[in-house]
């Protein structure tokens, strides 16, 4: 989704964040292949910290799978609240992700995040929502 986003409306510095080494090592794959220049880290979101805010955090949200509705609900909750941390004021946040209604849920209750939270791509049984910040 970043070297996507970067080729619409390029942008200055790109980051990508993912617990996962091997999602990392495919990421800087697809980054070399695309000619795309993207600091790459692997590290747990929620332990991740940056001098400065940022306008934009895209992310593909992971699926459910075997987590209850709590800890889904749990997990959201937390992503929201890190990331009215790292975005600045009039910032954007990209989710694609197969649980809208946790999405409408927790963001509706979140501190910073958001003044609006739309789908604009409602796929099948997936979602593309974008929120702005306050």
């Amino acid at each position: 989704m970043l070297i996507e986003r970067d080729i619409r409306v390029p942008a200055r510095e790109k980051y990508g964040i993912d617990i996962f080494g091997e999602a990392i090592r495919g990421a800087r794959e697809n980054a070399s292949y695309a000619g795309e220049k993207i600091n790459f880290i692997n590290r747990d979101y929620f332990d991740f910290t940056h001098a400065y805010l940022f306008d934009e955090i895209i992310t593909n949200m992971p699926v459910r799978g075997r987590k209850s509705k709590e800890e889904t609900d749990t997990f959201y909750g937390r992503f929201f609240e890190k990331s009215a941390g790292l975005l600045k004021a009039d910032g954007i946040l990209v989710l694609y992700s197969n649980e809208q209604g946790f999405i409408r849920k927790t963001a509706s209750h979140k501190k910073r995040l958001p003044a609006a939270c739309r789908a604009v791509y409602p796929g099948k049984g997936s979602v593309l929502s974008v929120c702005n910040s306050v």
